[in-house]
């Protein structure tokens, strides 16, 4: 929202044979055609197949998709983020170790090509919340949908 941004979401977990790679290209050349300029967020990369990180992979380093008829698509105005569960092991046995980011990091290379890593401009490190932090992350968003329900719905008194 704050970037002013269409924000486009893949659920990687839906790509994970050989068969599902042109239904991927396809749905991401469709949002391309629409949304340059988009915000792409695909979610579980781990999960999806190697033939779609290839997909991903030109995308980051071309900035161009091809479709399944050889048709080219800009991505260079999209603004691309990706999450895995790959190295989430790791975060919860080391999320106080002084070199977490170097573990995190091994962990991500045993599950992705060196090359496809180097396509990120940073990865970052998301820790589990404690107990304290969920309680006031479920404060936050209770105050936000209350003032949303005040804002959207009438005959709410305050």
């Amino acid at each position: 929202k704050e970037l002013g941004l269409k924000r486009i979401v893949f659920d990687m977990t839906a790509y994970q044979t050989p068969y599902d790679v042109s239904s991927f290209v396809k749905e991401l050349t469709t949002q391309l055609a629409v949304y340059p300029w988009g915000m792409y967020l695909f979610e579980e990369i781990d999960k999806a197949h190697p033939s779609v990180l290839d997909r991903l992979f030109f995308m980051m380093d071309e900035g161009i998709v091809y479709d399944n008829k050889q048709r080219l698509y800009s991505a260079r105005g999209a603004f691309v983020m990706m999450t895995t569960n790959a190295a989430s092991q790791d975060i919860i046995n080391f999320k106080d170790h002084p070199e977490l980011r170097a573990i995190v990091n091994e962990s991500l290379q045993r599950s992705f090509r060196l090359s496809f890593l180097n396509r990120y401009d940073s990865v970052l490190i998301f820790k589990p919340f404690d107990s304290d932090e969920q309680l006031r992350l479920a404060k936050v968003q209770l105050r936000n949908k209350v003032k949303f329900l005040e804002d959207n719905i009438t005959g709410i008194s305050k």
